[in-house]
C-alpha cells in the first residue's frame, strides 16, 4: 500500500500560462544635428514619417499605411506623440511585417483611443502563430521607456503589442479588440500583449477582447493589473523556453471572463537555463473558463502537450496573497489542473491557493434527496436512495439534508456516484452538519471491513461534506471499528470527517484522494493493503496514544511492501522522536518498506532521532511521489482539483 500525506497549510497557488515571441529592433544612430529638435512634426501620410520623427512633438492624423510598409516610429529622447485620428493598415498581399513599431527613451505616447485598424480578417486562419500564413505583428516592438496611454488596436493580424522594454515603461488604458475574429473563431490563438526581454513593465487598465490576454515569456519586474481579459487563454506565463526567465511578477485585480483558461503557467519539456519565480496573484476574478481555471503544464512542446512532464524549468515562489483571488469555471471545466512532476531536480513544486467559500444548501440538479423528514419523492436513508437506482449504471447523485443518520451503509452501485452533504461552507469539514454513525466492530461483525459505518465497494465515487463516525470506542479487546472501508478505483472524499478509535479509515484496494478532510483515531487509524491513497491538506488527529498509520503488506512473493510518505506537513510534538516502529520486534520486516518524510515542519518533524530504517527524501527522490505517480497519470480526470493545494 502506498499512502502519501500532503497536509500542511500551504498558501494558494496560482498559475498562468503565456506565450511570448520576442521581436527586437534598435533605433538607428542619429547625427548630432537631429537630437532634441524642438519642433512639431505632423504625420498625415506615410511619406511624412521620415521628417516628423526629427521633432520631439509628433501629431499623427488619420491616414492609411500602404501594404508592405512598416509604420516605424524611431523617436528622439523625450518625444511626445499624439494620435489624433484612425490609422488603417492596407492589405492585398502577404508580407512578413510588422505593421508598426515604436522605439525610444523617455517617451510620452498618447493614443487618445483612436483606432489602429490592422484589418486582421485578411490574415486570420484560426491558427494564430501556429498557422500557415505569415506571422505579422501589429505593434512590434514596443521598445520604449516612459508612458504609453489609451492606444486602441483593432483586429490585429496576430500579436497586438509585442513589448521588449529595457527601462521603466507604463502602458495604461490600452484596448485590443478582436471581436470580429469570433466569426468561425478565425481570430483564435493570438496574444494581446506579448512580453519578452522586458524590464520594469507596468500594464494597467487594459481591455483585451477575444485574444490571449498576455503572454509573459521573459521578464523581470512586471505588474499586470486592473485589466479585463475576455476570451482567449487568459493571463499566461510561458511558454518558457531555454534561456527564458520570468521573475518578480505581480498579477492583481484583473478580471478574466469567458476564456479557455484563467491563470496559466506553461514550460517546454527539456528547456534549460530557464525559470519562473516570484509570481504573486492578488484580487483577481476568474469566471466562465471552459477548460481550466488555474493550470500549470510542464509537458509542452511545439506539437502541443505530451502528458509527460519535465522539471528542468525551475518554478518557485508562486503564491496567492492579499485580496482573495476567486476562480469559477464552466460545469465541464476543471478549476485547477496540472501536468507537473512534483518536486524533482528542477525544484518544480507548486504551492496552490484555493477559491472562495461557497454554500451547498439545496440539492444539485437531478440529485436524489435524503432527509430526516422526507417529503414526497425523497428518502429517509442513503441506503434507500441508492436502492431506488436499481441496476442502472448511469451516473447519479444524492443530496443529504442536515441531521444524524444511524446504521451502516454499503455502497456497491454500478454507476458513478456522488453524495453531497448540506453545508454552508463547502471548502472543508468544519461546517458539516450531516453525520453518519454506527457502532460496529470486528467482534460483533466478524471482520474489519464489515464493521465499517460506511463501506464503499465500488469505483468512481465522490463524497462531499459528510461526517462519518464509528462510536464503538476503546474496548478491552477487539477495538477495531471502522468509520470508512474503501475498496475501489477513483474514490474522492472532500471536506469530510472520519472519527473512530482503532482502524478508523481503511483504504484497502484501488486509488483514493482525501482533500481538506479530518481523520481521528488512536491506533492504526489510517491503514490498508494495496491501495494508493493521497491525503491533501487533511487534519490527522490522535485522540489517544498509538500509531497513526499501519500500511501493509510486507510480501516478498508479490514484491508489494509498505510505503508511507509524509511531505510538507505540520507535525506537533505528539510525534514520537523515533517516528516509526516495526510491527513486531521479533520479526520486524523493515528491509524493503519505505517509510519516509520530506520538508515537514513543527516540533514533531525533527528527524535526528528517527529509526535508522526510515528515509528522508531529497529534491531528486521526492519526484517519485508526485500525485501522478501515486494516483496515476490520468488523476486530473477524476479528482476534484479545488480540494488540493
Amino acid at each position: 500500500m502506498l499512502q502519501l500525506f500532503k497536509a500542511s497549510s500551504l498558501p494558494l497557488l496560482g498559475f498562468a500560462s503565456l506565450w511570448a515571441l520576442a521581436a527586437a529592433s534598435h533605433s538607428p544612430a542619429r547625427s548630432a544635428g537631429h537630437l532634441d529638435k524642438k519642433c512639431t512634426g505632423t504625420i498625415s501620410a506615410y511619406s511624412d514619417i521620415a521628417d516628423a520623427v526629427k521633432c520631439t512633438t509628433i501629431n499623427i492624423e488619420a491616414f492609411t499605411v500602404p501594404v508592405g510598409e512598416t509604420f516605424a516610429l524611431s523617436l528622439l529622447k523625450g518625444t511626445t506623440v499624439n494620435v489624433l485620428g484612425e490609422i488603417t493598415f492596407a492589405t492585398g498581399s502577404d508580407w512578413a511585417g510588422p505593421l508598426a513599431s515604436v522605439t525610444g527613451t523617455d517617451i510620452t505616447f498618447n493614443g487618445n483611443s483612436h483606432k489602429w485598424n490592422g484589418n486582421g480578417a485578411y490574415w486570420w486562419d484560426g491558427e494564430g502563430t501556429n498557422g500557415g500564413r505569415e506571422i505579422i505583428f501589429l505593434l512590434s516592438p514596443v521598445e520604449i521607456s516612459g508612458t504609453m496611454s489609451n492606444v486602441y488596436l483593432l483586429n490585429p493580424p496576430v500579436q497586438a503589442f509585442s513589448v521588449s522594454n529595457s527601462a521603466a515603461l507604463t502602458i495604461s488604458g490600452a484596448t485590443v479588440d478582436v471581436a470580429d475574429g469570433n466569426t468561425d473563431d478565425l481570430g483564435h490563438n493570438t496574444d494581446g500583449f506579448d512580453v519578452s526581454s522586458s524590464t520594469d513593465l507596468t500594464i494597467t487598465g487594459a481591455y483585451v477582447n477575444n485574444q490571449d490576454c498576455i503572454a509573459i515569456n521573459d521578464a523581470t519586474t512586471l505588474v499586470f493589473e486592473k485589466s479585463t481579459c475576455n476570451g482567449g487563454h487568459g493571463i499566461s506565463i510561458g511558454s518558457i523556453k531555454t534561456g527564458k526567465n520570468v521573475n518578480g511578477v505581480k498579477i492583481s485585480n484583473n478580471k478574466v471572463t469567458a476564456s479557455a483558461n484563467g491563470l496559466r503557467i506553461k514550460t517546454y519539456v527539456g528547456a534549460t537555463d530557464a525559470s519562473v519565480s516570484g509570481v504573486v496573484y492578488s484580487g483577481n476574478t476568474v469566471t466562465g473558463c471552459t477548460s481550466y481555471g488555474v493550470v500549470i503544464e510542464q509537458d509542452y512542446t511545439n506539437s502541443g502537450a505530451t502528458g509527460t512532464a519535465s522539471d528542468t524549468v525551475s518554478i518557485d515562489g508562486v503564491s496567492f496573497t492579499g485580496t482573495l483571488t476567486t476562480v469559477a469555471v464552466a460545469s465541464t471545466a476543471k478549476q485547477v489542473y496540472g501536468y507537473t512532476v512534483g518536486d524533482g531536480s528542477g525544484n518544480a513544486r507548486m504551492r496552490m491557493a484555493r477559491a472562495s467559500t461557497t454554500a451547498r444548501t439545496s440539492a444539485p440538479s437531478g440529485a436524489l434527496v435524503v432527509s430526516k423528514s422526507p417529503s414526497s419523492g425523497q428518502y429517509s436513508t442513503i441506503a434507500a436512495a441508492i436502492a431506488s437506482l436499481g441496476s442502472s449504471t448511469s451516473a447519479a447523485s444524492i443530496f443529504v439534508e442536515a441531521g444524524t443518520y444511524s446504521g451502516s451503509i454499503d455502497i456497491t452501485y454500478g454507476g458513478a456516484l456522488t453524495i453531497y452533504g448540506y453545508t454552508t461552507d463547502t471548502s472543508s469539514y468544519k461546517k458539516n452538519v450531516v453525520t453518519l454513525t454506527n457502532d460496529g466492530s470486528i467482534g460483533t461483525d466478524g471482520n474489519d471491513d464489515a464493521s465499517g459505518t460506511l463501506r464503499v465497494h465500488k469505483s468512481d465515487f465522490k463524497m462531499y461534506n459528510i461526517d462519518v463516525v464509528n462510536s464503538y470506542g476503546h474496548q478491552a479487546e477487539q477495538s477495531q471499528a471502522l468509520a470508512l472501508s474503501a475498496y475501489g478505483e477513483r474514490q474522492g472524499y472532500y471536506g469530510c470527517s472520519f472519527v473512530g478509535y482503532q482502524d478508523t479509515v481503511l483504504t484497502d484496494t484501488g486509488t483514493q484522494l482525501f482533500g481538506y478532510s479530518y481523520i481521528e483515531g488512536a491506533v492504526d487509524y489510517i491503514f490498508g493493503q494495496t491501495a494508493n491513497t493521497w491525503f491533501d491538506h487533511c487534519t490527522i488527529a490522535s485522540n489517544a496514544a498509538g500509531t497513526i498509520t499501519a500500511s501493509g503488506p510486507a510480501d516478498s512473493t508479490t514484491g508489494i511492501y509498505a510505503h508511507v510518505v509524509f511531505m510538507y506537513s505540520s507535525m506537533t510534538n505528539i510525534i514520537n522522536a523515533a517516528g516509526w516502529e516495526e510491527w513486531s520486534s521479533s520479526s520486524p520486516n523493515t528491509a524493503d518498506v519505505i517509510l519516509a518524510e520530506y520538508e515537514n515542519t513543527g516540533a514533531g518533524a525533527t528527524t535526528t532521532s528517527r529509526v535508522k530504517w526510515s528515509k528522508q527524501l531529497t529534491s531528486s527522490t521526492v519526484s517519485s511521489y508526485s500525485m501522478s505517480k501515486i494516483l496515476g497519470s490520468t488523476y486530473a480526470d477524476w479528482i476534484d482539483s479545488s480540494y488540493i493545494g
